[in-house]
């Protein structure tokens, strides 16, 4: 969130910024004068307000490289979790004759933020097809509907189709074990005690990844694991 400050905190806590690259959201304190660029593509339907980006375009990435994450180390932040990374894949799958190369283009935009900024943290969240890419750019991992996940049609929170699941773990489970390094899933569920919230903690558990559950709006603190 812009408005919090950790330096300020005095808080021997790891503090993680949120940071959206593959989309902006209105709410920005930038998007006034991004609004018009021609690498806004479209809005994100499930999330009102949000517009995929095109990541391959210099100005976007300089805006994030020369502006927006300079101000989040200024104000005492240790790592970026960095969402929407799977908007580049999306848009190359949508159309490639226009948005061929995108994944590529994220990669290595991930890979100049560590770069420049070797002291940060850096978490991307899904997109776990370009980890072995990533690897030595990258802390960790955050992974989404590993278990569960929010069905935008029904409202509800669900378990996550056993293939999905499957086709998740093997690319996460080999990423664990050839990097060392942490998966962190966030799993989908209003009640921390209801059946499917026990099933999805009980399966993360079994891959020694570390977990968080909560509410797919994330306006609240959830259970995380002890």
């Amino acid at each position: 969130p812009d408005h919090i400050t950790p330096k300020l905190l005095h808080n021997k806590s790891q503090f993680i910024a949120y940071l959206s690259v593959g989309e902006v959201h209105q709410s920005r304190s930038y998007w006034a004068k991004i609004k018009d660029k021609t690498y806004i593509i479209e809005k994100n339907p499930d999330w009102p307000g949000s517009h995929r980006v095109d990541i391959r375009q210099t100005d976007w990435q300089n805006l994030l490289l020369n502006e927006v994450i300079p101000s989040i180390i200024a104000k005492g932040y240790h790592g970026l979790f960095l969402d929407t990374v799977d908007t580049a894949p999306y848009l190359e799958n949508l159309n490639k004759d226009r948005f061929g190369g995108s994944t590529q283009s994220m990669v290595h935009f991930i890979k100049e933020i560590h770069r420049r900024y070797p002291d940060l943290k850096i978490y991307p969240n899904n997109a776990i097809e370009i980890l072995p890419a990533l690897n030595s750019a990258i802390s960790g991992v955050i992974v989404e509907d590993l278990f569960t996940r929010y069905d935008f049609t029904t409202k509800k929170n669900t378990k996550t189709p056993r293939e999905v699941t499957e086709y998740k773990l093997n690319l996460l489970d080999s990423f664990y074990k050839t990097y060392k390094k942490p998966v962190y899933t966030i799993l989908y569920e209003d009640n921390a005690d209801s059946e499917l919230a026990q099933y999805a903690i009980t399966e993360t558990k079994k891959h020694k990844f570390n977990w968080y559950l909560t509410t797919v709006d994330l306006n609240k603190i959830g259970t995380v694991q002890r």
